[in-house]
C-alpha cells in the first residue's frame, strides 16, 4: 500500500469547503485525469471514468464518511486498486477566522496484474493526485495568491 498526504489553506470557510468537496459531480473541475462521472441510482455511490496515461479506468466510489463539515471519507475501486481518499476540515490555527486547512490522504493497493507495474503506477498516480490537490486550492482560493507554507506534501 501507497499514502500520500497533503495539507493545504483555502481562504473559505469550514461549510464552504467541504460543501465544495463533496459535491462530486465538481471533481472533473479540479481533476484533470476525471472523463465522466454517473450518480449510481439507489445507493450513495457514483461511477467516474478517468485517464491515468494513456489508459481508460471506470472506478466505482462509494462515501465512507462523511461529518458535516469536519471529514469526508471516499473508497475508489475498480479490479486494478482500490484506494481510500480522506478529506479533513479545520480552521487555520495560522489564518484569518474563515480559512481553512484540509488534511487529504490517499491510501492505493494495487491488485492483481498491476502489482507488477506499481513502481511506475505509484508515482505516476499520487504525482497526478497533487496537481489534482494544488488545482482544487487554487480553485476554493478565487484566485488569491497563497504561500508556499500552504500547499505542503507531509508524506508520499
Amino acid at each position: 500500500m501507497a499514502t500520500t498526504t497533503i495539507a493545504f489553506t483555502v481562504p473559505i470557510s469550514l461549510g464552504r469547503a467541504f460543501d465544495y468537496v463533496s459535491n462530486f459531480e465538481r471533481m472533473s473541475d479540479w481533476s484533470k485525469n476525471i472523463l465522466s462521472f454517473k450518480k449510481i441510482e439507489s445507493t450513495p455511490g457514483f461511477q467516474i471514468g478517468t485517464k491515468l496515461w494513456i489508459f481508460n479506468f471506470k472506478y466505482e466510489c462509494q462515501i465512507l464518511e462523511s461529518k458535516y463539515p469536519s471529514r469526508l471519507v471516499l473508497r475508489i475501486k475498480n479490479r486494478f486498486s482500490e484506494s481510500t481518499e480522506t478529506f479533513c476540515f479545520y480552521p487555520d490555527p495560522k489564518g484569518s477566522d474563515t480559512d481553512t486547512k484540509i488534511l487529504f490522504t490517499s491510501q492505493m493497493e494495487l491488485s492483481g496484474f498491476s502489482k507488477l507495474f506499481r513502481s511506475w503506477i505509484y508515482p505516476k498516480a499520487f504525482e497526478n493526485t497533487r496537481k489534482s490537490i494544488r488545482k482544487l486550492q487554487e480553485i476554493l482560493s478565487q484566485g488569491k495568491v497563497l504561500g508556499a507554507r500552504n500547499f505542503q506534501v507531509i508524506h508520499s
